[in-house]
């Protein structure tokens, strides 16, 4: 039973064969790995799963990751601060 978007995308193939389907670079499709497959692709991606006779659950594998706010960005990686707020979070330390 696949459950999870990196679950399909390695069922049809992995990354590189998902991109050849969908014109797209395997970039974006190593994106859907973490983020989850998009809405517009879920019907196109049933049915190959639904043609190679794989269990799916719906609602799971093609669930999206959310995004990471600014708030936690900024707290992930302080270098995506202007310089003046990196020498105050490196002084803070």
């Amino acid at each position: 039973m696949i459950k999870s978007g990196r679950e399909v995308i390695e069922a049809l193939g992995g990354p590189y064969a998902v991109a050849a389907i969908f014109a797209e670079d395997v970039r974006v499709i190593m994106n859907w790995l973490h983020r989850g497959c998009p809405p517009a692709t879920h019907h196109v991606l049933g049915a190959m799963l639904e043609a190679r006779r794989f269990q799916y659950d719906p609602v799971l594998a093609f669930r999206q990751r959310a995004a990471a706010t600014p708030a936690q960005m900024k707290k992930w990686n302080p270098y995506r601060l202007n310089r003046s707020k990196r020498r105050a979070h490196a002084d803070a330390r």
